[in-house]
């Protein structure tokens, strides 16, 4: 498949149409860690192939566990 090109005006319109889009379905949250101290953390979430994919499976995991 061939990446599409975006130019001026019609870049302009993509950009405020994802930005739209992701306003109205996702939400997103953020940590701070710290570099010396979260250093093993940090490493570890970098070593996974998806931090959302594995936070979201750790949440749900928790969920059921407290059911």
């Amino acid at each position: 498949m061939a990446q599409r090109k975006w130019k001026g005006d019609s870049l302009k319109k993509y950009r405020e149409y994802q930005k739209e889009f992701n306003k109205k379905n996702y939400i997103g949250f953020s940590i701070r860690l710290e570099k010396q101290k979260d250093k093993d953390v940090i490493e570890y979430l970098q070593s996974r192939d998806s931090i959302t994919k594995y936070i979201r499976q750790l949440i749900l995991d928790d969920m059921k566990k407290n059911k």
